[in-house]
């Protein structure tokens, strides 16, 4: 079954466990490995997620201890499978950039778009929708805010 990359965004709410985001993250993961798909982090996900972690919460990251972020990385790595860079991931990643015209920080995700198509992927489980719109191949899975998620009233 062809990978479905898990985005920075959701694996960071399964450490903010009073956010209705993470009880959404955990349920999205749940009902993807009931679909018996392949969910998958690269090096680039794991890289931004120790990024915003370890990152201060006064500049709106966690403020985790190396140790603990390293601590959280394992654990991805035991639970999702790793999907390592291919060797030539630059050339199709500049091959969207320059056709599809990215500007900025989107260059990010436009690599991780190039990964998923290196690995015949298609499917991505994001918070941020708007960031994959533009790519028609890629089906977007965004876990849902429902009344569930937000825990007793």
């Amino acid at each position: 079954m062809p990978p479905t990359l898990i985005d920075t965004g959701v694996l960071a709410r399964l450490i903010e466990r009073d956010n209705p985001k993470s009880r959404a993250a955990e349920k999205a993961l749940r009902e993807s490995e009931d679909d018996a798909a392949e969910m998958s982090v690269c090096s680039q996900v794991l890289t931004e997620f120790w990024v915003v972690s370890t990152r201060p919460p006064e500049s709106n990251g966690y403020g985790l201890d190396p140790i603990d972020a390293d601590a959280c990385i394992v654990d991805f790595l035991d639970a999702f499978t790793l999907l390592p860079d291919p060797p030539d991931l630059f050339y199709p990643w500049r091959e969207i950039v320059v056709a599809d015209k990215v500007r900025g920080k989107q260059a990010h995700d436009a690599q991780l778009v190039a990964l998923l198509r290196a690995y015949a992927g298609h499917r991505v489980l994001t918070f941020n929708a708007r960031d994959f719109r533009h790519y028609a191949d890629i089906e977007v899975i965004v876990p849902s805010v429902d009344a569930e998620s937000l825990g007793p009233p």
